[in-house]
């Protein structure tokens, strides 16, 4: 017998939950609620912080790299365009599935329209691996063709990745719902062993994989990356000593190197986090697939890790804050320009 039991009128909209349902509780006419009254102050007070620093944080990027020039190298692209993802983030994807996550009810239970609101979070997500692949790859190519850097990453081809890395997003966050099987009877899949079609567990299993995966991809570049940089550093170091009148040009290299250095940090600052935040997520899709655990103990693991997902979408403005004195000057621009219309 499955976990909950439902029977489905006509319209698809009545149905009852069997008394030994774990995690469900509160009745509010044709819905309920998984969790307590306490439960939901929390989960809504701690999800309202994580939109408003999101949200907050991310439009401080966007305005930075919009106004600032020092902050709107070709490399910013890609950080404004990781900070576009992490705003919809905020504004669409986690409303949507704080909604899902909590409520039970026809429209969040049945198979048919629950992706729909588990697409954004795919989408956004997605499009981040790929904006932190892009910055990645651009570092690599900054350092090791220095004199082919401007040609091969200027503003154009920059926005053509972008534009790419969305599509393919969209693409892979909409793949559940464009692949669904039509079937006359609606399928119920909250609380349930009727996990989903063939098609939709294959696309979590690769969706689990695929930051892992990316994750060791990019660590591998960013070994690469560092030792590069710090090739660099050190001959342009042994050359400046050497020399008793050091060039112009000589100076320039070595003050390149080090800003390499510093801004492959920060990118790797950036990866790292990410993969802190997101890599428990991905191991629960795992373990949501192929276990038949379905009680408080499965649903709890599940909300922190999404929790932890989520919150990623306001780590990345707090590390520019701090590792980047450009942003940091364009938001103390943007706060007094704010403080001064306001008076």
């Amino acid at each position: 017998m499955h976990i909950m039991e439902n029977s489905i009128s006509s319209n698809g909209t009545d149905y009852i939950h069997s008394d030994r349902t774990p995690g469900i509780n509160r009745p509010f006419g044709n819905f309920t609620l998984r969790v307590s009254t306490l439960g939901l102050v929390i989960y809504v007070g701690v999800y309202t912080l994580v939109i408003l620093f999101s949200v907050l944080g991310n439009s401080m990027v966007i305005n930075a790299f919009i106004r600032a020039k020092s902050f709107c190298r070709v490399h910013s692209y890609f950080i404004a365009g990781l900070a576009v993802a992490d705003f919809l983030t905020g504004l669409i994807a986690i409303p949507c599935a704080m909604f899902a996550r909590i409520v039970v009810s026809p429209l969040t239970c049945y198979e048919e329209t629950r992706d729909y609101f588990f697409a954004p979070a795919v989408i956004f997500c997605s499009v981040s691996v790929f904006h932190l692949i892009a910055i990645a790859i651009n570092r690599y190519i900054a350092i090791s063709k220095p004199l082919k850097y401007s040609t091969i990453m200027n503003p154009c081809n920059c926005k053509v990745i972008i534009v790419a890395m969305w599509c393919v997003g969209i693409a892979f966050g909409l793949l559940p719902i464009l692949s669904k099987e039509e079937t006359v009877q609606k399928s119920w899949v909250c609380d349930t062993d009727r996990y989903r079609s063939s098609a939709v567990i294959a696309h979590r299993i690769v969706t689990s994989l695929i930051i892992p995966t990316f994750m060791l991809f990019l660590s591998l570049i960013y070994v690469r990356i560092f030792y590069l940089a710090y090739k660099c550093k050190w001959d342009a170091t042994k050359t400046y000593t050497i020399a008793s009148r050091p060039s112009v040009a000589q100076v320039h290299r070595k003050s390149r190197s080090t800003w390499h250095i510093k801004t492959t940090v920060t990118s790797a600052i950036i990866l790292a986090v990410f993969a802190v935040c997101w890599l428990p997520h991905s191991f629960e899709f795992l373990f949501e697939v192929f276990t038949r655990s379905k009680d408080n103990s499965l649903f709890v693991f599940i909300v922190i890790t999404e929790t932890l997902g989520f919150s990623n979408s306001f780590a990345n403005p707090i590390i520019y804050g701090f590792r980047n004195r450009a942003f940091r000057n364009a938001c103390r621009e943007f706060i007094d320009g704010f403080r001064f219309n306001r008076s």
